[in-house]
């Protein structure tokens, strides 16, 4: 026998077995490797949404209440430090039962959509807007005087007014009323003053003629 030919093809056949089972191996290896990757992008992209769920309105893309309210929490404490002004405002669309009423709940819809693109449009960072609840807006904004926050909320009003939702080829007009009040203090309490003073202020408006920009007091 020719033992050096024997043990050729023997060293041939192991290479070959090393090569195929290196090769199954990293295949093995990638195909989890893809795997594990495409999984967590997956569940990167589900936490995203959850997130983005459990933060924002579906319906207006803005902040939920929660949201806005734990952002201006944060917000409160630093604008304390640095000695500047923060300023919290209520917005109810006047009426929006009616619209309701009147055309449906699609059309409820489409105003709540176009009012919140309207104060989305018209409120600057680093001042942000969310949705309250209902057919209600909050808005904080930043070292600004009273004066010129109320210049600015009856801008927003009057875009308001202005504007026209078409729904089925039927066009829907509405106004909107506003009450705002001055951030003192860095508490809880003094913060949830601040927003009750804004809602009676906004009440006022409601209970006055509607369309209209009140200060609270």
């Amino acid at each position: 026998f020719d033992y050096s030919n024997d043990f050729l093809v023997h060293n041939i056949i192991n290479s070959s077995i090393f090569a195929i089972t290196g090769m199954i191996m990293s295949k093995i290896l990638y195909e989890n490797q893809v795997d594990y990757l495409f999984k967590n992008l997956i569940l990167e992209e589900v936490n995203q949404k959850m997130e983005r769920l459990s933060n924002y309105d579906t319906l207006t893309e803005l902040r939920n209440r929660r949201n806005f309210e734990e952002y201006v929490k944060k917000e409160f404490l630093y604008i304390d430090i640095v000695e500047e002004k923060g300023i919290v405002a209520l917005m109810d669309i006047d009426y929006f039962k009616k619209v309701n009423d009147d055309y449906g709940h699609h059309a409820g819809d489409r105003v709540l959509k176009r009012v919140a693109q309207i104060l989305s449009e018209l409120v600057e960072e680093p001042s942000i807007v969310g949705r309250w609840g209902g057919e209600e807006f909050a808005i904080f904004f930043y070292n600004t005087s009273l004066d010129e926050i109320e210049m600015k909320l009856n801008r927003m009003r009057e875009a308001i007014e202005r504007s026209e939702i078409v729904d089925l080829d039927r066009k829907i007009k509405v106004t909107a009323s506003f009450g705002f009040y001055s951030l003192i203090g860095t508490s809880d309490e003094e913060l949830e003053i601040a927003f009750k003073k804004a809602d009676k202020a906004l009440y006022t408006a409601k209970n006055t003629g509607r369309n209209k920009v009140i200060r609270g007091e």
